[in-house]
């Protein structure tokens, strides 16, 4: 029997099969009662964990990186693994939006990457999704932005959600900002900046000539902490930074203030050394409050202000640690509160 198309028959003369699918188009349409169709458990709750290397191969070369963005800003996948040194010769921009969670790794000893000028690594979150960062082995050298004046080695920005990220074994060598911090900038612009730096990280030799933070500066929207360090880890420091017309020679800590908001610096170990500031806080410069635990702070300067190693805009708590040959301009050769 020849059985025509849409006929509804099958061959043996039977309207099963049709049948079969109506039912099956019948509980489709349940399903999609109320516009919708519910995650399966592990959908819901398993966050992406996919190498960006599955898709585009190992990540070692400009051309490589790009195509790794380009994948991350489809949302198809959320860790970039750098095997090799590399040389960014076009901006790179991150739409944090489409993962949940982001990392950026690679081997310590073989993974640095420097730029022409004016360029550098952009993770940007404008959703109010959080935006959770993990970096680790990296290092970051050369970058300039003192020509275009808007360029950091590192950008990591929160338009609307809280902001996390941890760097651990995350250096950054010979960097040099415009109207940026001189290496890293970390900004929540209404909500929370909770940033992390442990592990063998090092900030040497970084400057900014016109922004806060001559190493790194973080912005909070909302009450903030910054650590630095872990306890029983004497590895972070910062090292002959500058911040060479503001405040924060190595970090500087700012956002907004107010009632109920109060941003935390915490350091355990580590060594903050030669950083100097045209103002407040060789070293370090905080809206908030400090807590130093076992940390040593050696010939830093604040040449036009007050506090030669850290000035807090709240209480600053000292435990251990050394002070040793930091010099002010004006009151606290060492620390400033309140």
């Amino acid at each position: 029997m020849e059985v025509p198309w849409g006929s509804g028959l099958t061959p043996d003369g039977s309207t099963r099969a049709w049948t079969q699918i109506a039912t099956t188009i019948l509980l489709m349409a349940t399903t999609l009662v109320g516009g919708s169709v519910a995650a399966s458990p592990a959908q819901a709750t398993s966050p992406m964990s996919i190498d960006c290397s599955t898709l585009v191969g190992s990540v070692s070369t400009d051309d490589s990186l790009n195509a790794a963005v380009d994948k991350v800003n489809l949302g198809l996948c959320n860790i970039i693994t750098i095997t090799n040194s590399i040389y960014l010769a076009t901006q790179k921009t991150i739409d944090a939006d489409r993962v949940t969670s982001l990392t950026l790794t690679g081997n310590r000893d073989d993974s640095t990457l420097t730029s022409a000028p004016d360029l550098g690594i952009r993770i940007i979150a404008s959703d109010d999704t959080p935006l959770d960062l993990t970096m680790s082995n990296l290092t970051f050298s050369g970058f300039d932005g003192r020509s275009g004046g808007t360029a950091v080695a590192l950008t990591v920005q929160s338009d609307k959600g809280s902001l996390t990220a941890e760097l651990t074994n995350v250096s950054f060598v010979n960097n040099f900002g415009g109207s940026t911090p001189g290496a890293a900038y970390f900004k929540a612009t209404n909500n929370a900046a909770n940033i992390t730096i442990n592990g063998y990280s090092q900030f040497r030799g970084n400057s900014s000539s016109s922004f806060a933070g001559g190493a790194v500066a973080i912005y909070g929207g909302t009450g903030s902490t910054v650590t630095i360090g872990s306890p029983g880890d004497d590895s972070v420091s910062f090292v002959s930074n500058t911040s060479l017309t503001q405040i924060g020679g190595a970090i500087a800590v700012t956002g907004a203030t107010g009632s109920g908001i109060n941003h935390q610096l915490t350091t355990h170990g580590g060594t903050f050394a030669d950083d100097s500031a045209a103002w407040a806080g060789g070293a370090i410069s905080t809206v908030g409050s400090a807590t130093l635990n076992n940390t040593d702070f050696t010939n830093n300067t604040a040449s036009g202000d007050v506090a030669g190693a850290v000035h807090a805009g709240g209480l600053v708590v000292v435990n251990g640690g050394t002070f040793h040959g930091n010099r002010a301009g004006g009151a606290g050769g060492a620390v400033s509160a309140g």
